[in-house]
């Protein structure tokens, strides 16, 4: 049955995102909490569908009050799809998202895109390098290394970041092929990306918990609780 095998393929690329980034997950958990305890700003960004990532990490029952997100929403995909895509192909418009974006070199800028190939993730990364922020990714290495650079200078997101978290997807991300269809369906960047995103967070936690210095993990206001302390709206 499709469903059935469709389960079994979401769960063997759980199984390989887990193992091919246990590194990338403790290196990206360790710039967050230092960066926490040393008290700076960890910024997180991603146009079309990898804004869904950047909303994953903010005001998040379960989540963690850490991420200071850049929004641009010309670059999301509820407002005109085919605009943003161009939008985020478009050199120089990383000047225009980070225009109102003031960090300092010890922050971290997490940048969230499958391809990293367009011109916009690719100079934020590279114009936050400048500025003595880390830079970390989450990308899809396999798709990436597949296609063009559309920046430039030919760079990627995934060799300007200091560290890279890889969501295993394929190229073009949707990967399953259910019978009588001839198209691949069931793209994958969203569901491992958000389980990446936990993992780090919960190892960041981890983190801070042996430093003593945990942040109140945000809960839902959707839960009988009297106290509104850390609450959120998820």
């Amino acid at each position: 049955m499709g469903i059935s095998a469709l389960y079994g393929y979401f769960a063997e690329k759980l199984e390989g995102v887990f193992h091919a980034n246990q590194t990338a997950i403790e290196d990206a958990a360790q710039v967050i909490s230092h960066a926490y305890q040393t008290g700076h700003t960890i910024f997180a960004f991603g146009s079309g569908h990898s804004a869904l990532l950047v909303e994953e990490m903010y005001y998040r029952a379960g989540g963690l009050p850490l991420i200071t997100p850049i929004w641009d929403f010309d670059v999301m995909i509820h407002r005109d799809p085919l605009r943003a895509s161009a939008l985020e192909r478009t050199p120089g418009y990383a000047s225009t998202v980070l225009q109102t974006i003031t960090w300092q070199p010890g922050d971290v800028l997490w940048l969230i895109s499958n391809s990293g190939r367009n011109a916009l993730v690719v100079e934020m990364a590279r114009m936050a390098r400048g500025a003595g922020v880390t830079v970390m990714a989450l990308t899809s290495l396999r798709h990436s290394r597949a296609v063009q650079a559309g920046d430039a200078q030919g760079d990627k997101l995934f060799e300007l970041a200091d560290v890279v978290l890889d969501n295993g997807g394929v190229l073009g991300d949707a990967g399953f092929l259910p019978e009588g269809v001839d198209r691949p369906m069931a793209p994958t960047s969203t569901v491992l990306g958000a389980v990446l995103v936990h993992a780090v967070e919960v190892r960041v936690m981890e983190h801070l918990v042996q430093a003593g210095v945990p942040p109140e993990v945000l809960r839902s206001f959707n839960v009988d609780d009297p106290s509104p302390s850390g609450a959120c709206g998820a």
